[in-house]
């Protein structure tokens, strides 16, 4: 979705103009209104990144015939990137979602404002 994230916009953007029924377009302008938020395209990464880093251990316990010492080792990997992501991979993420922001014209949140839930 990444890679395909200006033509999404721009289809969804032609249907919620220009759809033949108003339900249709409601929708469109919805889904486009959702997709265009930082909230989104944090998640978004944030989602790539760490399925990224348990695709092997995914794929390892999906095998019919899994050693589990290798599991349990491929386990302690997938944990330890983990880690490390988020103990020093948080402002590479936030650089690369804001890049990706800029470039798609999706307003950027002040993170060190005050926020009330």
């Amino acid at each position: 979705m990444i890679i395909i994230f200006a033509p999404i916009i721009d289809v969804l953007d032609v249907i919620a103009s220009h759809g033949n029924h108003s339900l249709d377009r409601g929708s469109a302008q919805g889904a486009l209104d959702a997709l265009q938020t930082f909230e989104f395209t944090f998640l978004l990464y944030l989602m790539k990144l760490v399925l990224g880093i348990i695709n092997a251990l995914s794929q390892a316990l999906q095998r019919k015939y899994q050693d589990i010492v290798n599991a349990i080792s491929l386990l302690a990997t997938a944990k330890r990137q983990l880690q490390m992501t988020r103990d020093e991979g948080r402002d590479a993420l936030l650089n690369t979602i804001s890049s990706f922001s800029v470039k798609h014209n999706i307003e950027i949140p002040n993170m060190d404002d005050f926020h009330i839930f």
